[in-house]
């Protein structure tokens, strides 16, 4: 059977993200807004960027097949519609409107050229990383250098048809190519007059490069967007404050309109309190356990560990509400999941304490015999204050001897620990993009868990085409990790800044963190 995803006529009418004045609001005459960064690299060289929530313009400059919206949900982009029989083969057909802000069309060959520079020397590896991840077919080789990078599995099969052909089935394939690593890409045409080095940077998204200084870059409309007649904001500005004190200032008088996330909130007035906005990140904290060596290659000590965490108290009173308590893999906020009802979350914190403690005893440790435990954690951020808590519940309620081993950046993460702290995180909106890490020889399974059911269990996922199915899988899933504890979950963190009152339009339901500015508008303020 065909699986075609085509959102009717009222997507392809009406782009996603658009901006909305709601009857009774009244847009400000003064539609510029100004937006801080903690730094400004070159904005035009996109495979330069660091992650999309820290370069927000990427968003604003290019467009993808797909994009996505302020609830992180995808909807068409340059692509109106994709099929596929297989879940292998995808056939994108393009819009006929989309240009680039020099007028020209946006075709096929945009993206084929775009892709296959991912390949080349130079490109960062977290974006190869993201098109192995893709199962692009030939994408090993050609990254490489086996093969060249003309027998990616990216084809053009006329202006409007992009053929993709991956090397294995993945049903949740369009999901990914919202990321900016995916964008396509219009190679400077060079003349002897004027050579490629002098030609300036087109861009297919909302906004055009207007001019970039070295701690500020200003963007304004490109007319020549398909949906150019819906963005309301007739400029935006980026504007480069690393210093959080700096930052205040600037926002408390009204010339920084939204904050970059702000990693550990200062003490804010009352006024500016109500203006920080918090919202879930497709970002975790979990604790890795050695499962070969020591005592936690008993699985009862490794869920007994987990079980005694007071998850509550570590976002509540350790992270001041900086994150959010989590017993899963995977968020909350990730996109397309029903999270299940784990085991541990259905006792009490009294029931969980007296439950590990019978696995303790099991597992041959008690008064007699102390579990003795070394803590590795990396000595930056908030890991040294968690670290600490965790330790102190377990020599509290486990009466466990946990000797704390702090670590730099550079070290390897256990080097003689029996547990480690590791933050894990997602490129795009999708539980396999946390569950996946887990599987048998991924590049991220810093825990090394190989498991058969595991794995048979991801497998069918991506080959599913039925999301109800596929969330069963991954449900499915998540109570092995819990039953087997190769990683144990303790907070999923959130995305915080300060968005001024007269900022309409944003949006705290995009866990990928990141705002796009054809969705935010101006409103009048009244005295």
């Amino acid at each position: 059977m065909v699986r075609k995803l085509i959102l009717g006529l009222l997507a392809l009418a009406v782009s996603a993200g658009a901006a909305d004045i709601p009857a009774g609001k009244v847009p400000a005459g003064n539609q510029q807004l100004v937006r801080q960064v903690t730094s400004l690299p070159p904005v035009d060289e996109r495979l330069k960027q660091s992650h999309p929530e820290d370069a927000p313009w990427l968003q604003d400059l290019f467009e993808g097949l797909t994009v996505v919206d302020h609830q992180g949900n995808i909807q068409p982009g340059v692509a109106v519609s994709w099929s596929s029989n297989d879940n292998r083969h995808w056939i994108f057909t393009l819009r006929k409107n989309a240009r680039w802000s020099d007028g020209s069309r946006v075709t096929s060959s945009d993206f084929v050229n775009s892709w296959q520079q991912l390949a080349a020397p130079g490109t960062p590896e977290r974006y190869q990383n993201y098109l192995l991840q893709s199962g692009v077919y030939n994408a090993p080789e050609v990254l490489s250098g086996e093969l060249p990078g003309q027998v990616l599995g990216i084809t053009a099969i006329d202006d409007w048809h992009l053929k993709i052909t991956l090397s294995r089935p993945l049903a949740y394939f369009p999901v990914m190519t919202a990321h900016p690593a995916f964008f396509p890409d219009k190679p400077p045409a060079g003349t002897p007059e004027a050579p490629v080095s002098r030609q300036p940077r087109q861009f297919n998204g909302a906004w055009q490069l207007n001019s970039q200084q070295p701690h500020s870059v200003s963007l304004v409309p490109n007319p020549h967007y398909h949906h150019a007649e819906q963005t309301i904001l007739s400029k935006v500005t980026y504007i480069e404050i690393s210093n959080t004190q700096e930052l205040l200032q600037r926002y408390s008088r009204g010339a920084v309109q939204i904050s970059a996330p702000l990693k550990t909130p200062p003490q804010l007035t009352a006024k500016l309190a109500d203006q920080l906005h918090r919202s879930p990140r497709l970002s975790a904290q979990v604790l890795v356990f050695d499962r070969v060596n020591g005592p936690t290659s008993d699985v009862r000590v490794r869920k007994a560990l987990s079980w005694s965490i007071d998850r509550q108290a570590i976002t509540t009173d350790t992270l001041q509400n900086k994150a959010i308590a989590g017993w899963r893999m995977t968020p909350s906020a990730a996109g397309n999941f029903t999270p299940p009802l784990l085991s541990a979350e259905q006792h009490p914190p009294q029931g969980r304490i007296s439950q590990a403690k019978s696995l303790l005893l099991a597992a041959g440790y008690g008064p007699s015999r102390p579990l003795n435990l070394t803590f590795s954690y990396r000595d930056s951020g908030d890991e040294p204050e968690v670290a600490h808590a965790i330790a102190a519940m377990w020599q509290k309620q486990l009466n466990a001897q946990v000797t704390l081993k702090p670590q730099s950046s550079g070290q390897p993460r256990f080097s003689g620990a029996d547990v480690t702290t590791a933050t894990v995180h997602a490129e795009f909106n999708h539980p396999a993009a946390f569950l996946n890490q887990l599987t048998t020889g991924h590049p991220q399974n810093i825990s090394g868990f190989s498991n058969a059911a595991y794995d048979s269990l991801i497998l069918r996922a991506e080959r599913e085409s039925s999301e109800p199915l596929r969330n069963q899988d991954y449900q499915q899933a998540e109570h092995l990790i819990a039953e087997q504890v190769p990683v144990a979950p303790i907070f999923q963190y959130v995305t915080q800044r300060l968005v001024a009152p007269e900022v309409q339009g944003y949006s705290q339901d995009n866990p990928l963190g990141y705002s796009n500015s054809r969705e935010l508008w101006i409103e009048q303020q009244t005295e």
